[in-house]
């Protein structure tokens, strides 16, 4: 039956629909992979330290030195052979917080579709663990939360940014600025003096 009360109740819902549609955001269409990465964590050094005695309590500090070993592989051939790689490490500190462990900035040429390979510098996480006489016994560890990596080719294009876990993405550009900061300013060639 088509009363006046169908035909309103059906322009209310096409208008809802309509304007829902409306303030959807457009979704950007999926873009090909052209490149994949991954990445494999491994510990190349570890130290135990000596511990140390206090009246009513003892400690000690082990440190563990730990690198990620990424893989780049070309999954399209319109990817250039001549890349640039930013990588990021991300450790999560004893309390929970991200901060920067490790940043740096490679180049990388590929070959065919061949994987290519190479590993970051290596971050050092500390493990702190206390006794007490009595209770009071614990440690605090840092850990090797993750990376974050961006690739682009010799024009700054960016061919592929990856945070992982992604959880990463929101705090990536205080982390980036925090690596910067704490990186050693870059060596500038020696003066000849004029005589």
């Amino acid at each position: 039956m088509n009363t006046p009360f169908d035909r309103r109740l059906t322009v209310r819902l096409a208008a809802a629909l309509i304007l829902w549609l409306a303030a959807e955001p457009a979704r950007p269409a999926s873009q090909p992979e052209k490149l994949r990465v991954s990445a494999t964590r491994k510990t190349v050094a570890s130290r135990q330290g000596p511990r140390q005695q206090l009246p009513h309590a003892s400690g000690r500090v082990d440190e563990n030195e730990v690198v990620y070993r990424f893989e780049i592989q070309r999954v399209t051939p319109d990817v250039p052979d001549d890349l640039r790689v930013r990588y990021l490490v991300v450790i999560q500190g004893a309390l929970g917080n991200l901060r920067a462990g490790t940043m740096k900035e490679e180049e990388l040429v590929l070959s065919g579709s061949r994987p290519v390979t190479f590993e970051t510098e290596p971050v050092t996480l500390r493990r702190v663990e206390w006794n007490r006489t009595g209770p009071g016994s614990g440690e605090l560890r840092e850990t090797a939360y993750g990376w974050a990596i961006r690739i682009t080719d010799p024009e700054g294009r960016i061919l592929l940014e990856k945070c992982q876990p992604k959880d990463i993405e929101p705090q990536l550009e205080r982390l980036m600025n925090e690596a910067r900061r704490a990186a050693p300013p870059p060596m500038r060639p020696a003066r000849e003096s004029s005589r």
